[in-house]
């Protein structure tokens, strides 16, 4: 199995265990029962090759993931000393013994390597709450610090962005918002080997 292959099976078998059916048809337009289906909904990219390259990502709303091929370790976590030159905003960063314990209250979890779970929502949906994430991470723009723990991972271009689009048939204009605040409550949730708190949400995320 490829890594692409990899993470479309994390993301599918995160979504529909900590979720019924019914929810998954409602959110993502598939039908009953299709594992298949709902993986071929989902679309998977490296971070270094989506840069400068976001055509493929559609304008619709949806939910985005920032996936690593593996888990992390904790010497992966940089202090921000010792971030290179393209880090512009380094004021908007963690100190290392915070993300050290995020760390620590995540590892156990078997969907650790989920790092982090956004939304997009307006008029160019997912391409442009994407393309303002990654550009951030390369220090061009500094209006998307959601998630921002990522750059403070080594390797961090190497990470998948996975990202499936919500029913855009429904009324529901907040729909992306609800389900990415169910998925980001349901893993703290589910990570139940630690106290519940933030630091139970995936690596980059701190509320729901």
């Amino acid at each position: 199995m490829n890594d692409i292959e990899y993470v479309k099976n994390i993301i599918s078998n995160f979504l529909i265990e900590i979720t019924d059916l019914e929810n998954i048809t409602k959110w993502f337009k598939v039908n009953e029962n299709t594992k298949n289906e709902l993986k071929n909904k989902i679309y998977v990219e490296k971070i270094k090759n989506l840069y400068n390259n976001y055509e493929q990502i559609s304008k619709n709303n949806g939910i985005y993931f920032v996936i690593a091929s593996k888990s992390i370790t904790k010497s992966d976590i940089l202090d921000i000393v010792k971030l290179n030159n393209e880090k512009k905003y380094k004021g908007n960063l963690y100190k290392l013994p915070k993300l050290i314990e995020k760390y620590e209250s995540i590892i156990s979890y078997k969907y650790n390597n989920i790092l982090y779970i956004g939304k997009a929502e307006g008029s160019n949906g997912l391409k442009e709450r994407i393309k303002k994430y990654i550009q951030f991470g390369y220090g061009e723009c500094k209006n998307h610090s959601g998630g921002r723990a990522i750059w403070q991972l080594k390797n961090n271009k190497d990470f998948y962005i996975a990202w499936i689009e919500c029913n855009n048939d429904t009324m529901d204009k907040k729909l992306s918002n609800k389900v990415e605040s169910y998925l980001i409550k349901k893993y703290k949730i589910n990570n139940f080997n630690n106290t519940q708190c933030t630091l139970n949400y995936p690596f980059a995320n701190w509320r729901s």
